[in-house]
C-alpha cells in the first residue's frame, strides 16, 4: 500500500518518530487547550494551572519550530527538487502539518511577551485559545489527508521517481563492477612471470564464473528472447575459457591439490 511521506514519517524508526513528530507537539498542545479554556472560564491568571499553561505554549512554540526547521530541510526541500510528492494530498498532508509552526509561534510569543504587550489578560486567553484552535485543526487536517493513500487523490508513480530508482540501482552497480576491478587490477598490480600469470587466471576464472551465474538467472528470469540467447551464447563461451584456464592451472602448476579436488568436485 502507497503512504504520503507524513505516513512514512510516523510509520518509520518506531515508536520514536511517532513520539517525536507526533505525541510531543500534540500533548502539549492539548495541555494548552484544557488549561487555557479553564483559565478563561474561571477568570485566573496565577496558580499551579496558570503556570503550566505558561509552560505548555512556551515548550509548544520552540519545541514545533525545531519540527519545522528540521523537516523542512530534510523533507520539504528534497522533495519539491526532486520532484518526489505523492500527489495533492501528500503535499496538503505535509505543508498543513508544518503550518502548525504559525499557531505554536504566536502562542509562544505572546507567553514571552513578545508580542501583545499592552493586552489585557484575558484578551491574551482569547488570543490563546484561538490560535490553539487554528493549530488543532491544521493537525487534524494533516492527519486525515496523511492518512488517505495518495492514489485516491489521482496520484500514480512518476516517471521521475522510476527514473530515479532506476539510476539509484545502475549507480549501485556501477559501483560494484568498479570495485570488482579495481580488486582485479589490484592483484594484478607489481606481478610478472608466473606470478602474473597465476594470479591473472585466478581472477579471470572467478570473473567469468560470476557472467556465467549472471547469465543463468537470465535465462530464467528474461523477458526478450534476445536475451535469452545472449544469456546461453556467454554461457558456453565463458564455461569453454574456464575450461582452459582450470587446465592450464593445473599444467603449469598454478593450482594447488585443494583446488583441483575443489574443481573436480564442481564438474
Amino acid at each position: 500500500m502507497e503512504m504520503t511521506h507524513y505516513m512514512e514519517l510516523l510509520a518509520t524508526n518506531q515508536p520514536w518518530n511517532l513520539i517525536l513528530f507526533m505525541a510531543i507537539p500534540v500533548v502539549l498542545a492539548e495541555i494548552l487547550a484544557i488549561s487555557e479554556l479553564y483559565l478563561l472560564f474561571q477568570n485566573k491568571s496565577s496558580g499551579r494551572v496558570y503556570s503550566l499553561s505558561k509552560f505548555a505554549g512556551i515548550a509548544a512554540g520552540i519545541y514545533f519550530t525545531g519540527v519545522f526547521v528540521y523537516l523542512f530541510s530534510t523533507a520539504v526541500i528534497p522533495l519539491t527538487t526532486n520532484g518526489g510528492w505523492r500527489g495533492i494530498a501528500d503535499v496538503i498532508a505535509v505543508l498543513t502539518y508544518l503550518s502548525g509552526v504559525v499557531p505554536l509561534g504566536v502562542i509562544a510569543l505572546l507567553e514571552l511577551n513578545l508580542i501583545k504587550k499592552d493586552a489585557s489578560e484575558r484578551d491574551k486567553k482569547k488570543t490563546h485559545v484561538f490560535w490553539i484552535g487554528a493549530f488543532l485543526v491544521l493537525a487534524h487536517i494533516a492527519m486525515i489527508f496523511g492518512m488517505l493513500n495518495p492514489t485516491v487523490a489521482g496520484w500514480k508513480e512518476s516517471d521521475s521517481e522510476s527514473s530515479q530508482h532506476q539510476m539509484s540501482d545502475d549507480t549501485t552497480m556501477s559501483s560494484e563492477m568498479n570495485t570488482s576491478m579495481e580488486d582485479m587490477s589490484q592483484a594484478l598490480k607489481n606481478k610478472t612471470g608466473d606470478e602474473f600469470d597465476k594470479a591473472f587466471l585466478h581472477q579471470m576464472i572467478m570473473h567469468h564464473q560470476g557472467a556465467v551465474e549472471m547469465a543463468d538467472a537470465a535465462q530464467k528470469y528474461a523477458k526478450h528472447q534476445e536475451i535469452k540467447d545472449l544469456a546461453r551464447n556467454i554461457i558456453t563461451s565463458q564455461a569453454a575459457e574456464i575450461t582452459d584456464m582450470e587446465r592450464w592451472q593445473q599444467e603449469w602448476g598454478y593450482m594447488s591439490e585443494s583446488d583441483a579436488s575443489m574443481m573436480h568436485t564442481m564438474h
